[in-house]
């Protein structure tokens, strides 16, 4: 009996605290269902300084897309090819120590899908020009990285792109990528809020 008196004693003490908390809960509760209600798609960004100012031009609502392109050596991967890229002058080494594919080597790379191809990276630059004049897009950066979707593991670019919101953004963005890489499937799109 005394420590349910002593729990009732604490309760009746704190109870402004209790009812506090429970607000705080409700409000949070409320406003994720507003916000998840209400058409803003979007992510706000700007430039920002040091000193907590923003430079009011650049703030911007917009989608962030995320996509993946091909690497140079992403058709060795694909082919089954063990290869590495020197990042000081961007040449390619292959297992056998040698920069050039070996005859059997270029005989695998036939069966690589073309939009797995990538001679040189300047193709990336004019790529990321479609993208930036078709989409409108505030920015771009794209990254190395090694993945693995719906085949083996290759090694490409993923990309981010800040993009306004448009209702078909989802279909231009597939659109652009199609036609500039020449595939019309299994086309890796994510997009952030």
């Amino acid at each position: 009996m005394g420590a349910y008196k002593s729990l009732k004693s604490v309760i009746n003490k704190n109870r402004f605290m209790i009812f506090l908390t429970a607000l705080v809960v409700v409000m949070s509760a409320r406003r994720l269902l507003i916000n998840y209600k209400s058409d803003s798609w979007s992510t706000q960004y700007g430039y920002y300084s040091v000193n907590g100012s923003v430079e009011s031009d650049t703030v911007r609502n917009e989608l962030l897309l995320e996509f993946w392109t091909p690497s140079i050596e992403t058709q060795y991967d694909a082919a089954g090819i063990p290869v590495s890229r020197n990042l000081l002058d961007n040449t390619l080494e292959f297992e056998n120590g040698k920069s050039q594919a070996t005859a059997e080597q270029l005989k695998l790379l036939e069966n690589v899908k073309p939009y797995y191809k990538l001679e040189d990276e300047e193709k990336l630059n004019r790529f990321a020009d479609v993208l930036t004049k078709e989409l409108k897009a505030g920015g771009y950066s794209r990254w190395l990285s090694t993945g693995k979707g719906k085949g083996t593991i290759k090694r490409g670019y993923l990309w981010h792109i800040a993009a306004p919101y448009d209702e078909d953004i989802v279909k231009k963005t597939i659109d652009v990528y199609a036609e500039f890489w020449d595939r019309d499937e299994g086309i890796y799109l994510r997009i952030y809020q």
